[in-house]
C-alpha cells in the first residue's frame, strides 16, 4: 500500500514538472518573441512536443494571437504561435476551438452596450482567431460547426433580460431555444476537466 501510495505520488509530480516545462518553454517564447532564433526554436518544439502538454496553457497561448507587430513571413513570432495553437486545435478540438470561438465573438455585445467607451474590440485577435477557425474547417469542420451553435445559444442565454423580481422564478425560454437541434458532436463541458483525453469518436455515447 505504501508502494502504491508513493507511485501515485510519484505520478502527479511527473505531471506537475511536465507543466512546469511546456509553462516555461512559453514563458521563454513571449519573452523573447522578437528574435528570430527563438522563433525558430518555437518551430522546432511544436514539431517534437506533444502538443497535448501545451492544453493547460492554452488560454494563455491563444491570448497571444493576432499582434500585427511581428510582421509578415514564415520566422515571425506570430506565425510560430498560430502554428502551435493550429495542431493543438487539430489534435485536440474539444480544448482549443472554444477559446478561439471566444476570440471570434470578441466584438459580439449587446446593442445598448455599444456605446461604453470603455469597451474596446481586439479586431487582430478577432481575425486572427476567424482565420484559423476558417482553416480548422477542413480538419473538424462538424464539430466546429456544432460548437459555433452551441456557444450561440450561450451567448443568448446570457443575454436574455431578467429582473430581480425573477429571482427564484422559472424564466421561459424563447421558442427557437426550446426546440434546439441535438449537438451530437459535443460532450458535456463537465467530461472535459475529468478526461482530459476525450476526443473524436467518442462523443457520441456522452453527449446527452
Amino acid at each position: 500500500m505504501k508502494i502504491q501510495e508513493l507511485q501515485k505520488q510519484l505520478a502527479m509530480d511527473k505531471e506537475e514538472d511536465q507543466k512546469l516545462q511546456v509553462f516555461r518553454i512559453v514563458s521563454l517564447w513571449f519573452s523573447l518573441s522578437s528574435r528570430k532564433h527563438v522563433v525558430n526554436t518555437m518551430l522546432s518544439t511544436i514539431d517534437e512536443v506533444q502538443s497535448f502538454k501545451f492544453i493547460p496553457l492554452v488560454y494563455q497561448i491563444a491570448s497571444r494571437m493576432g499582434s500585427s507587430k511581428d510582421g509578415q513571413g514564415p520566422l515571425n513570432f506570430q506565425f510560430a504561435l498560430v502554428s502551435l495553437v493550429k495542431k493543438m486545435a487539430i489534435d485536440h478540438p474539444y480544448h482549443t476551438v472554444l477559446q478561439l470561438l471566444a476570440l471570434a465573438n470578441g466584438d459580439r455585445i449587446k446593442d445598448k452596450q455599444l456605446s461604453r467607451s470603455s469597451f474596446v474590440v481586439d479586431t487582430d485577435k478577432k481575425h486572427a482567431a476567424e482565420n484559423l477557425l476558417n482553416e480548422l474547417s477542413s480538419y473538424h469542420g462538424a464539430i466546429i460547426q456544432q460548437m459555433r451553435q452551441m456557444v450561440d445559444i450561450y451567448i443568448r442565454l446570457a443575454e436574455m433580460e431578467t429582473k430581480k423580481e425573477d429571482t427564484n422564478k422559472r424564466v421561459t425560454l424563447p421558442r427557437d431555444l426550446r426546440n434546439l437541434p441535438v449537438l451530437e458532436l459535443q460532450p458535456s463541458r463537465t467530461l472535459l476537466s475529468h478526461y482530459p483525453s476525450f476526443e473524436v469518436g467518442h462523443s457520441a455515447s456522452w453527449s446527452r
